[in-house]
């Protein structure tokens, strides 16, 4: 049994991850028949994360609006949050967007490739061009006619609307069973997640069709452009860390080493499980024991701001509509670059609660209305992402903390009950052990 174990823990590891996609390249350059026979597989696991979309937006939203709507203390810091949260993705969007456009990962191919690329997106312009393709399209049409049909057809910002409206007006309901019904959907949320976690075991062999089929297709310089991709990632994560780690120095007046020290923790968490939900409950704790913020403060801020301002998902939507405009050659005005970076940050708030994976399949909401027929450019990232996420996820950390300083450290404090091993708001913190 523990054979077993440590064998299927180690599918998921990036080593894993990293010899899957190697494995792709070769297979893809020398085995036409394998590459046909793996690429249904990745084909099926695409299909499988698409299916999951639905619910778990559904049951994310219905389940965590409730609580904020009942949250009386939640109204006098509302407002600087979402302003907080929305000058923080604003910024974040723009500064993915203007290094993607800087460093131009996605203008490597030679003509020939490019060539191989159109006839492998051709029939993702079509299924585009039947979608519409004007934001006018998508905000009338966000009310469905039939609330089934929305759900059956992944309709996500029908779905979305829904889910809202849903959340509203359970949060705004005294009727006996609210809380039963708000526990149903949350429940309904941890089945699907653990549905996508279980599928990262299968998510190696995935890849490896995956990317087979973009290395046929497309030849190998296709890889050289996913390489560059995947380093302008990693690097706009490592970017991100280290100015964090400036200003919470700066607004919260700990020295840098303090900082670090205090928030290395969670910062790893995030990198070893890519998943910011896991990694939550420990930078709660270090805001409140290293900072000595008001613990009520922080246990409604973090998750607000973990469940909103998902810059990680920002950071690769940025990354994956800037990527698909290089490979189009679509030229960038500056209002379009100003319209891509508001549209990833309408695309992160609109796949609140969605796993990384899941969520990238959502991204025809802001695409289509840019002309940017992208259902083919997503299997690129998502070879990629396993190598990705643990970054862009430590990275993520670290900006909530930003966020969480700026919301907290310089707003009004209330009177706080102080909890054990917690200083009172107002008083000089002890020392971080």
């Amino acid at each position: 049994m523990t054979l077993l174990v440590c064998a299927l823990e180690s599918l998921r590891s990036i080593w894993t991850i990293i010899a899957a996609m190697l494995l792709g390249v070769l297979i893809g350059l020398r085995s036409p028949y394998w590459t046909a026979l793996l690429g249904h597989v990745g084909s099926l696991y695409i299909t499988f994360l698409i299916m999951c979309v639905p619910p778990i937006m559904l049951t994310a939203i219905t389940s965590t609006l409730p609580r904020l709507v009942a949250t009386e203390s939640a109204a006098q810091h509302i407002r600087r949050m979402l302003a907080v949260f929305a000058v923080l993705m604003l910024t974040w969007s723009a500064i993915v967007v203007l290094t993607m456009l800087a460093l131009s990962p996605g203008n490597p191919l030679p003509p020939e490739s490019q060539v191989a690329l159109g006839q492998l997106i051709r029939r993702a312009e079509r299924a585009q061009a039947a979608a519409g393709s004007s934001w006018l399209d998508l905000f009338l049409s966000v009310v469905p006619s039939n609330i089934v049909a929305a759900v059956v057809e992944s309709n996500y910002p029908q779905i979305l609307f829904v889910s809202i409206l849903f959340g509203i007006l359970l949060g705004l309901s005294k009727r006996p069973g609210k809380a039963e019904l708000v526990e149903l959907a949350e429940a309904g949320f941890k089945m699907f997640q653990r549905a996508v976690g279980w599928s990262n075991y299968a998510l190696p062999f995935a890849i490896v069709g995956i990317v087979a089929g973009q290395v046929s297709r497309t030849g190998f310089d296709i890889v050289f452009a996913v390489v560059k991709l995947l380093l302008v990632g990693m690097g706009l994560s490592l970017a991100a860390i280290l100015v964090a780690l400036l200003v919470v120095s700066r607004v919260l007046r700990r020295p840098i080493a303090h900082v670090w020290a205090s928030l290395r923790g969670p910062m790893m968490m995030g990198f070893g499980t890519t998943n910011a939900m896991a990694a939550m409950p420990m930078l709660m704790d270090s805001l409140t024991e290293h900072f000595a913020l008001p613990r009520q403060l922080v246990n409604l801020v973090v998750p607000l701001s973990v469940l909103i301002a998902r810059t990680a998902n920002l950071m690769y939507t940025g990354m994956l509509l800037t990527f698909s405009a290089q490979l189009y050659q679509i030229e960038l005005t500056p209002v379009t670059v100003l319209t891509m970076t508001v549209a990833a940050v309408v695309a992160t708030v609109v796949g609140v609660g969605m796993p990384t994976i899941p969520y990238l399949t959502t991204l025809t909401i802001v695409a289509a209305p840019m002309g940017l027929p992208i259902e083919a450019i997503i299997p690129i990232f998502i070879s990629i992402m396993p190598v990705l996420d643990p970054f862009g996820t430590a990275a993520c950390m670290m900006l909530h903390a930003v966020a969480a300083s700026v919301i907290i450290g310089r707003a009004p404090q209330i009177a706080v009950t102080p909890e054990r091993g917690e200083a009172h708001p107002g008083t000089t913190p002890a020392p971080a052990s």
